[in-house]
């Protein structure tokens, strides 16, 4: 038997308002911006702390189970390219069922190892590997965390289209991320032995435990890097601080998916949060589930059992053969990236002659300004012409955040700005742009 089950969390259009700031797991690479989304980790490595995010669903079960997770993560990097990540869950379920007794508790605790093996400004490229971890009887057993460990490598990636030519500019703004993660538990079964209230007989309750391949990615279309590296289009600041994004995540079992017994199935995933770590595939003797990868979760999230009778579990078949592929999420996101002092990063917020745009005749100087104060002994920004010389006298002039350069006559046609900035918090950016010069 195959299953496949759909879920977005949901219908249509969900909307994120997420401030660039500590609290916001991303990367930088270069001018590019990656955020972490609802099921994609950030390709990167970064100090990030978290804050708590709230999530609320109705479960598989039958009746079914309202449950509520609170959950959060902290992430400490080590060396300028490795990090790990502490994340846990406290979980509420409360049954539908009046009748039925309710839960709370911990989730299992979860550690992540992080290494950023390879980044490439120039081409806006990055790679990370890692290790998460579940450390089974960490948490409470009520809500369905279990007592052996979860091991997950997982790969990330993200890839900004900023390296494309001019006459795909509209497109530069476009970027992928992805994350590949194999989930391996400690236990391939678990067996319980008991005896049956009706004949006396002794029975055997086995629960298989899969492997599950987690994987997915985003695909982004930035506004911040229109502005600041394509064309300034004078919209409002809310708009040129928004990351339209659509994501899917899948989740693949692919060993140890045989199991026996009355089951049923559910897939879940949670509302808005952009940051999330992966979760892994459960099979239990009652049933089956597949939550998503999620940042600011359990790396073992899962429904919980509410221990009912087994009279009172509604049979759906007695062998289930699991080979799904699930689907559990393709959502239009905007993620609204507020990029003031917070951002810990100085991103280019807008020039004088405007990104991307004409002006009559050659500037006298061209200024940009950025969110962030900037460090004058390490920023710098060249100007050339349409010939490739360089028209910039040399030295910026750099208050605040603000940074100029005059220039000398350089003709009509198109010019190229490229800039590369430190941030008073020691955290370096850099870019380029054009804007052209003519009737």
């Amino acid at each position: 038997m195959s299953i496949r089950r759909w879920r977005a969390g949901l219908p249509g259009l969900a909307i994120a308002l997420v401030p660039l700031s500590g609290g916001l797991a991303h990367e930088i690479v270069g001018n590019r911006f990656f955020p972490a989304t609802i099921g994609i980790d950030d390709p990167g490595v970064n100090d990030e702390m978290s804050l708590p995010t709230v999530d609320s669903f109705k479960t598989g079960d039958v009746p079914p189970v309202r449950q509520r997770d609170i959950s959060a993560e902290f992430s400490k990097r080590i060396t300028e390219d490795f990090a790990v990540s502490f994340g846990s869950t406290y979980t509420f379920l409360g049954p539908t069922d009046p009748t039925a007794p309710g839960a709370n508790g911990f989730q299992n605790f979860d550690t992540t190892f992080k290494y950023r093996v390879f980044r490439d400004p120039v081409h806006e490229f990055v790679m990370s590997v890692g290790v998460s971890i579940e450390w089974g009887g960490t948490g409470a057993e009520n809500v369905g965390a279990e007592t052996f460990n979860h091991y997950t490598p997982n790969l990330y990636f993200g890839k900004g289209l900023g390296d494309l030519p001019d006459s795909l500019s509209w497109i530069r703004p476009v970027a992928i991320t992805g994350q590949v993660g194999y989930s391996i538990p400690q236990k391939n079964f678990t067996q319980t032995f008991g005896v049956d209230p009706d004949t006396g007989n002794p029975t055997v309750d086995t629960q298989f435990h899969p492997r599950v391949l987690n994987w997915g990615g985003t695909i982004q279309y930035s506004m911040p890097y229109l502005k600041s590296a394509v064309i300034d289009l004078g919209l409002p600041s809310f708009f040129d601080h928004l990351i339209p994004l659509v994501e899917a995540t899948m989740q693949t079992p692919v060993a140890n998916t045989f199991s026996s017994g009355t089951m049923t199935t559910g897939t879940r995933r949670r509302g808005a949060d952009p940051d999330q770590p992966a979760k892994r595939h459960q099979c239990r003797g009652d049933r089956a589930i597949a939550p998503l990868p999620r940042r600011h979760r359990s790396a073992r999230h899962r429904q919980a059992d509410l221990r009912r009778p087994r009279a009172a579990r509604k049979p759906v078949c007695k062998e289930l053969i699991m080979r799904r592929s699930s689907l559990v999420g393709i959502i239009p996101l905007l993620l609204l990236l507020a990029t003031g002092e917070a951002s810990a990063h100085a991103f280019l917020d807008h020039a004088e002659p405007r990104v991307g745009n004409k002006v009559a005749s050659p500037p006298r100087e061209v200024t940009l300004w950025f969110s962030q104060k900037l460090e004058a002994a390490f920023s710098t920004i060249t100007v050339t012409n349409a010939a490739g010389e360089r028209v910039d006298t040399g030295k910026p002039r750099i208050s605040g955040t603000q940074m100029s350069v005059a220039l000398r006559p350089g003709g009509a046609g198109t010019y190229h700005v490229t800039w590369q900035v430190l941030s008073v918090d020691t955290h370096r950016t850099d870019g380029n742009f054009t804007f052209k010069v003519g009737p």
